[in-house]
């Protein structure tokens, strides 16, 4: 759970009465002009579907903030993370958020994007009464490595116990060959990567689409863990797929080269993708909503 307090009240207030604010998205490098919803834990920005930065966010989850007063009696920049955004229809504060809505633009074509700042630089005063903050946020302070938010979506839900299972089940079953069965250790990293990989990748491409329809109403939240955070965006998750798949992939071949397909057949037969891979898209086929937004 986020921290409650991760923004200043001053710069709340500040935001509170500015206006559209500048918004950069590191995937696309594009700026843009939004209106926002302060408030302690998060800025909620506001758009619309199709700009450039639901596209921006879609690519990378990492994004600029700034905001400056026109009299330059204050600056804030602040540094951060967020998602492509939910329509503000469908959003379980949309009762606290809708009057921040913009005007002119229809609320079912409006989408809110959460953003955590990780970083800020708040700048008050002029002359010799400026005051000067910088640092990092409570959100900040607690966000993990990618490694670990990666890890944490390639093995979530139903893919981490299969993991387990796979780990164990292939490093018995190399036990129980013997001593006979000539490279044990080179076969036993070769296929955990391989199985591990299979496994992993296969998930962060289910946890990727869940995410796109928990957008739109049509998958629970509990199916996109990491992304739904903004702690990772799609295509970042893609990559990273792909990355692990191709491993995977690597792995079998080197050991279906050295020890035959076999080995091969028994580390796929353990991942169990093939049971659990169409389950996985079967669920996504049913587009079961989230019980309450």
């Amino acid at each position: 759970m986020e921290p409650h307090n991760n923004l200043p009240r001053p710069i709340i207030h500040a935001l509170s009465a500015h206006g559209p604010v500048e918004v950069t998205t590191v995937g696309n490098g594009v700026t843009a002009r939004l209106p926002c919803a302060p408030f302690e834990d998060r800025v909620y920005f506001f758009t619309i579907p199709g700009s450039s930065v639901e596209t921006g966010l879609l690519l990378h989850a990492d994004m600029l903030v700034s905001a400056k007063a026109a009299d330059g009696s204050y600056s804030i920049r602040m540094e951060g993370r967020a998602h492509a955004g939910v329509p503000l229809n469908a959003h379980r504060d949309r009762a606290t958020l809708e009057p921040w809505a913009p005007d002119g633009i229809p609320l079912g074509r409006v989408l809110v994007v959460p953003f955590a700042a990780e970083d800020l630089e708040y700048v008050h005063g002029t002359g010799d009464e400026v005051q000067r903050y910088s640092g990092r946020t409570p959100v900040g302070i607690s966000r993990e490595s990618l490694a670990r938010d990666t890890l944490r979506a390639a093995f979530s839900g139903l893919a981490l116990p299969m993991a387990v299972w796979t780990t164990l089940f292939y490093v018995v079953w190399l036990i129980v060959q013997g001593i006979r069965f000539d490279g044990r250790e080179i076969a036993a990293g070769l296929g955990l990567v391989g199985g591990l990989g299979l496994i992993g990748g296969a998930r962060l491409i289910y946890v990727s689409r869940a995410f796109i329809l928990w957008r739109r109403g049509q998958a629970r939240i509990q199916d996109a863990p990491v992304l739904s955070e903004g702690l990772m965006a799609p295509a970042q998750a893609h990559r990273i797929a792909a990355v692990m798949l191709g491993l995977s992939a690597l792995s079998l071949i080197s050991l279906a080269l050295l020890w035959g397909s076999e080995l091969v057949g028994v580390v796929v037969g353990a991942t169990g993708v093939w049971l659990i891979g169409p389950a996985w898209a079967l669920h996504l086929l049913l587009r079961q909503p989230e019980a309450s937004r």
